[in-house]
């Protein structure tokens, strides 16, 4: 277990993870099973808001907002962190983002943005 200071390097990493915009969601049709949870604390020490993750299907779940739509790129950076700050994440090594997909997603965005314009 590890904890982080809001503008730590790792509190600021934490939140640039969840403000990326994902691109299509990573969604699998199996049920969550939330074995891992990050918790945020106020200043004083008291709990804002927990994140439930299920590592296994990629779910990641709030009580206050519900599920989080998240990628696959997310997922990877969520799963690199964990194992790098201590956590024995069970699914190191495995990848959920299939070969050619980073690029697909940098076209659909370039493509989006372009439409927008």
């Amino acid at each position: 277990m590890a904890r982080f200071e809001r503008h730590s390097k790792e509190g600021i990493e934490l939140h640039k993870m969840f403000q990326t915009e994902p691109v299509a969601a990573a969604l699998f049709l199996c049920g969550p099973v939330y074995r891992d949870m990050i918790v945020f604390y106020d200043k004083h020490d008291h709990v804002i808001s927990t994140l439930n993750l299920c590592l296994e299907c990629g779910f990641l779940a709030t009580k206050q907002t519900g599920y989080l739509d998240v990628d696959f790129i997310v997922l990877d950076w969520l799963v690199d962190f964990l194992f790098e700050n201590g956590h024995t994440v069970e699914r190191k090594g495995r990848k959920y983002m299939q070969p050619g997909w980073l690029e697909k997603r940098e076209e659909f965005i370039k493509n989006r943005d372009q439409s927008i314009q």
